[in-house]
Protein backbone atom coordinates (compact mmCIF):
# COMPACT_ATOMS: atom_id res chain seq x y z
CA UNK A 1 0.00 0.00 0.00
CA UNK A 2 1.46 3.39 -0.96
CA UNK A 3 2.04 6.01 1.69
CA UNK A 4 -0.45 8.89 1.77
CA UNK A 5 0.49 12.50 2.57
CA UNK A 6 -1.60 13.70 5.52
CA UNK A 7 -1.84 17.45 6.12
CA UNK A 8 -2.47 18.19 9.79
CA UNK A 9 -3.67 21.74 10.40
CA UNK A 10 -2.58 23.55 13.56
CA UNK A 11 -5.83 25.55 13.74
CA UNK A 12 -6.87 23.87 17.00
CA UNK A 13 -3.36 23.67 18.41
CA UNK A 14 -3.58 19.87 18.40
CA UNK A 15 -3.01 17.18 15.78
CA UNK A 16 -3.43 13.43 15.51
CA UNK A 17 -0.08 11.63 15.71
CA UNK A 18 -0.13 8.33 13.80
CA UNK A 19 3.08 7.16 15.46
CA UNK A 20 1.68 7.56 18.99
CA UNK A 21 -1.92 6.90 17.88
CA UNK A 22 -3.23 9.82 19.92
CA UNK A 23 -3.91 13.56 19.77
CA UNK A 24 -0.92 15.72 20.72
CA UNK A 25 0.13 19.35 21.08
CA UNK A 26 2.94 19.70 18.53
CA UNK A 27 5.01 22.26 20.39
CA UNK A 28 8.76 22.63 19.97
CA UNK A 29 9.51 19.98 22.60
CA UNK A 30 7.19 17.46 20.97
CA UNK A 31 8.70 18.17 17.57
CA UNK A 32 12.22 17.60 18.93
CA UNK A 33 11.31 14.45 20.86
CA UNK A 34 9.01 12.80 18.33
CA UNK A 35 8.67 14.37 14.87
CA UNK A 36 12.34 14.85 14.09
CA UNK A 37 13.06 11.14 14.56
CA UNK A 38 9.79 9.84 13.08
CA UNK A 39 9.92 8.03 9.74
CA UNK A 40 6.40 9.32 8.96
CA UNK A 41 7.30 12.99 9.45
CA UNK A 42 7.38 14.84 6.13
CA UNK A 43 7.95 18.40 7.34
CA UNK A 44 5.98 21.52 8.07
CA UNK A 45 2.83 22.26 6.11
CA UNK A 46 3.86 25.76 4.94
CA UNK A 47 3.90 26.94 8.56
CA UNK A 48 0.23 26.02 8.95
CA UNK A 49 0.63 22.47 10.23
CA UNK A 50 2.53 19.23 9.95
CA UNK A 51 2.80 16.75 7.07
CA UNK A 52 3.05 13.02 7.69
CA UNK A 53 3.28 10.06 5.28
CA UNK A 54 1.68 6.77 6.29
CA UNK A 55 -0.59 3.99 5.06
CA UNK A 56 -4.27 4.91 5.00
CA UNK A 57 -6.73 2.53 3.33
CA UNK A 58 -9.44 5.21 3.47
CA UNK A 59 -7.61 7.37 0.91
CA UNK A 60 -6.99 6.48 -2.72
CA UNK A 61 -3.34 6.19 -3.78
CA UNK A 62 -2.01 9.50 -5.08
CA UNK A 63 -4.53 11.59 -3.13
CA UNK A 64 -3.61 13.88 -0.26
CA UNK A 65 -5.49 13.50 3.02
CA UNK A 66 -6.40 16.73 4.72
CA UNK A 67 -6.99 15.87 8.34
CA UNK A 68 -10.20 17.46 9.69
CA UNK A 69 -10.01 20.34 12.15
CA UNK A 70 -11.13 17.98 14.93
CA UNK A 71 -8.18 15.65 15.52
CA UNK A 72 -10.20 13.57 18.01
CA UNK A 73 -12.74 12.62 15.34
CA UNK A 74 -9.90 11.68 12.99
CA UNK A 75 -8.25 9.62 15.75
CA UNK A 76 -11.46 7.61 16.27
CA UNK A 77 -11.71 7.02 12.51
CA UNK A 78 -8.08 5.79 12.36
CA UNK A 79 -8.56 3.49 15.35
CA UNK A 80 -11.71 2.02 13.79
CA UNK A 81 -9.97 1.50 10.42
CA UNK A 82 -7.03 -0.24 12.09
CA UNK A 83 -9.33 -2.50 14.12
CA UNK A 84 -11.29 -3.42 10.99
CA UNK A 85 -8.09 -4.10 9.05
CA UNK A 86 -6.83 -6.33 11.86
CA UNK A 87 -10.05 -8.33 11.67
CA UNK A 88 -9.87 -8.47 7.88
CA UNK A 89 -13.04 -6.45 7.38
CA UNK A 90 -13.74 -3.98 4.60
CA UNK A 91 -12.63 -0.50 5.53
CA UNK A 92 -15.20 2.29 5.35
CA UNK A 93 -14.46 5.03 2.83
CA UNK A 94 -13.21 8.43 3.93
CA UNK A 95 -15.95 10.87 4.82
CA UNK A 96 -18.49 8.21 5.76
Amino acid sequence: MPKINHLNSLDTGRIYCEKLETVVVPDEGFMMDHCNSCLMFAGNFQGEGIECFYDDPDVKPGEIAIVPDDPYTFMKKRHKAKANAARGKIIIKAGK
